[in-house]
């Protein structure tokens, strides 16, 4: 089984990070959800079923370039992940 990373969590920034294609990508296809309320409901869960409270979610990987590519005229530009 291959040991694919799924959450990154920051603590100087207080957030968790949602991998993309796995989870995120999935509740906006399956669920209809677009990103202010996958950030919503995520981090509610986040909050309320573990001990990170005060935390918020993103979504990593794929979701910052798709994002830019949809509500940008920068088409083909990709996202840093110098901050990872």
């Amino acid at each position: 089984m291959k040991n694919d990373i799924i959450f990154r969590q920051d603590d100087e920034s207080k957030c968790l990070f949602i991998e993309y294609d796995k989870i995120w990508s999935v509740l906006e296809s399956k669920f209809g959800l677009d990103y202010k309320e996958i950030k919503e409901l995520t981090t509610g869960w986040l909050n309320e079923h573990t001990n990170l409270k005060g935390y918020t979610t993103n979504c990593r990987f794929n979701c910052e370039m798709n994002m830019l590519n949809e509500h940008t005229n920068l088409k083909g530009y990709t996202t840093s992940e110098q901050a990872w």
